[in-house]
């Protein structure tokens, strides 16, 4: 999906997926070259239709990895073994591209900086700033991934991917930079706030400006499903219990303004 939106929209940028060596494994395709499998056939329309290069890598866990949906996330830092790129923009499959990004390859890095990243914004009232991993403009080197190799080996349960990307790179100086949050980093979950409690996407200086949802979508070119605990957007929920659940709010709000005549 990432990719047609890519395609669409007109992005010039090569396109690289990193999938997993099993997928590889079980690719099987008919007389006519369609993917036997739902997965094979993807990966062919990627390739064929919106000009995908397909690596097929092993999955990067840690020690204590689990089944759960955090125990492969850290196969995306294998992008950062992908040397033959000068710079590769990492962008997490569980969100939507609204507007081209392909100036972020002309953004300025020095020779030590080897990743550009939005702040976390949604972490800065702990104190302790952090940088985001669902989108990353990064230099791919085999020092870096050595690096982040490392930490992988010694991460524990419930260390994520943002983790070791802040304990690698936060520690070097200069080795690091910032993308704009509001452009580059928007959580569907900012949406579900109150008014009063957008003080970390606003930012220090910022915090009096006023939350106008449509302008804060407007300006944003990549948007992040992150609504915990809400699901991911590919997870269907129950729909009968969504609509009796949607029936008993909107039943109590019908007769407040009949009753009450409260708006």
């Amino acid at each position: 999906m990432l990719f047609e939106s890519l395609s669409h929209l007109g992005s010039k940028a090569d396109r690289v997926l990193l999938y997993p060596q099993l997928w590889k494994t079980e690719w099987a395709e008919d007389a006519n070259g369609k993917g036997v499998e739902a997965i094979t056939e993807m990966l062919i329309q990627a390739r064929d239709q919106y000009k995908v290069k397909l690596n097929n890598v092993e999955i990067l866990q840690h020690r204590h990895a689990t089944a759960d949906e955090w125990a492969e996330s850290y196969t995306k830092l294998l992008a950062f073994n992908q040397t033959s790129y000068e710079r590769l923009l990492v962008l997490d499959s569980d969100s939507t591209i609204l507007k081209v990004m392909d100036e972020l390859f002309l953004a300025p890095m020095t020779n030590t900086t080897q990743l550009l990243a939005p702040r976390a914004y949604w972490l800065d009232a702990q104190g302790i700033p952090q940088l985001a991993s669902h989108i990353m403009l990064i230099k791919p080197s085999v020092n870096g991934f050595e690096r982040l190799e490392v930490e992988v080996q010694k991460a524990g349960v419930g260390t994520y991917d943002m983790d070791i990307i802040n304990s690698v790179f936060t520690q070097q100086k200069d080795s690091c930079g910032l993308l704009d949050h509001q452009i580059y980093a928007l959580l569907t979950g900012e949406f579900r706030r109150p008014v009063s409690k957008h003080k970390g996407f606003w930012g220090k200086g910022h915090e009096s400006d006023v939350w106008d949802p449509e302008q804060v979508l407007r300006k944003s070119k990549f948007v992040h499903f992150s609504d915990w605990p809400l699901r991911k957007p590919w997870e269907m929920y129950d729909s009968e219990g969504r609509d009796v659940w949607e029936g008993l709010y909107e039943d109590f709000r019908e007769r407040r303004t009949a009753i009450c005549g409260l708006e």
